[in-house]
């Protein structure tokens, strides 16, 4: 694809916005089944969502972080399960990217690359072999291609496996929206040929994951916002509306408060993209600031709307991402990307088996 037919930053987020009447008319994802719904998976599709992060070469846009955080934002305020299926797939789809095996991934434009995941791995000839065990994998439901970091050779190295080599299992139980195309993930010595496994991109990966995920943080509070405003006029608007005048006016104090902190969470979330994007590190507490203004922003919101309001599933939605953003922020593939080593401790006693699900 020419840089000419590319589209730009601002395109891509306004196709992004124009997906939000679209997306929340679409039924919402089943925890029972863990999957969004094939049209959602289309719309996305469709948008380019799925391409950001994609080779040129091969019919991607691979766009920068910044272009991320504001598609991010808008699939937020649209629907936060696709958003985060979204947001899942663009790093280990940058990881792909840079690998040797990009040629056979990228072979279909649109596809869902999970991940990434970190596990041991050992040298046999014409490649090496995996083994690992994962209890949640973002999006794996929807995937074709896993993204997986291990030392291979004294240096962090990525493993592109297709999901059909794995074993995709019950996983974790999770009912809010992270587990939206979220399984369980099992591999027993799965052979990866040696042109799938390629050195770790150089840069900050954790840089770049935080890029990834925190548009969606951003549009979360900014669906706050939507429907707070949306429902002023309904039955399960403020609690003040309508009540004496300076409690209502203590109320629009407050919202004002609330649009205050969204509008600096919405800054910091680009500044910390434009970071990334310049190849600097991040400030270690970016990603806590940017939670907590977005989180500020949703319960100043919630504490003045009615108990039916659609604000309080909103603070439920961004209280899941938030706590999974975080907790990404100390893993042992960060650990990896350091050049530390990662190893697998197997308990003495099996875990129970789980149903295979695909």
């Amino acid at each position: 694809m020419h840089l000419a037919d590319l589209p730009s930053r601002s395109a891509l987020a306004g196709r992004a916005a124009g997906l939000v009447g679209v997306l929340r008319g679409l039924p919402a994802w089943s925890p029972h089944r863990r999957r969004l719904s094939e049209e959602t998976i289309r719309v996305l599709a469709g948008a380019g969502v799925f391409r950001l992060r994609a080779p040129r070469a091969y019919g991607g846009f691979d766009r920068d972080t910044e272009t991320l955080v504001g598609v991010a934002v808008e699939l937020g305020r649209a629907s936060g399960p696709a958003a985060f299926l979204a947001c899942a797939t663009w790093v280990p789809t940058w990881l792909a990217a840079g690998s040797g095996a990009r040629a056979e991934v990228f072979a279909r434009p649109d596809v869902v690359v999970c991940g990434p995941v970190s596990a041991r791995s050992r040298p046999v000839p014409g490649g090496w072999v995996l083994d690992g065990r994962w209890a949640s994998v973002p999006g794996v439901l929807h995937a074709r291609w896993q993204a997986v970091v291990t030392v291979a050779g004294g240096r962090p190295s990525v493993a592109l496996v297709p999901v059909a080599d794995l074993r995709v299992v019950d996983g974790a139980d999770v009912t809010d929206l992270t587990g939206a195309g979220a399984a369980g993930v099992v591999a027993e010595a799965v052979f990866v040929p040696a042109h799938r496994l390629s050195p770790l991109p150089a840069g900050s990966l954790a840089g770049v994951r935080a890029a990834s995920w925190v548009g969606l943080v951003v549009g979360l509070a900014k669906d706050a916002r939507d429907w707070y405003l949306e429902e002023l006029v309904t039955d399960h608007g403020p609690s003040f509306a309508g009540g004496p005048a300076v409690p209502a006016l203590l109320s629009h104090v407050q919202a004002g408060h609330a649009f205050t902190a969204l509008s600096s969470a919405e800054r910091a979330a680009n500044d910390l993209a434009s970071t990334v994007d310049s190849g600097a590190v991040p400030a270690p507490d970016a990603v806590d600031e940017i939670c907590r203004l977005a989180g500020d922003t949703v319960h100043l919101l919630a504490a003045i709307s009615g108990p039916g309001s659609s604000v309080h599933r909103v603070a439920r939605d961004l209280a899941a991402v938030t706590g999974h953003l975080l907790a990404e922020e100390d893993t042992d593939v960060g650990d990896l990307a350091a050049g530390r080593p990662y190893l697998v401790d197997r308990p003495a006693t099996p875990p129970p088996p789980r149903k295979e699900i695909r």
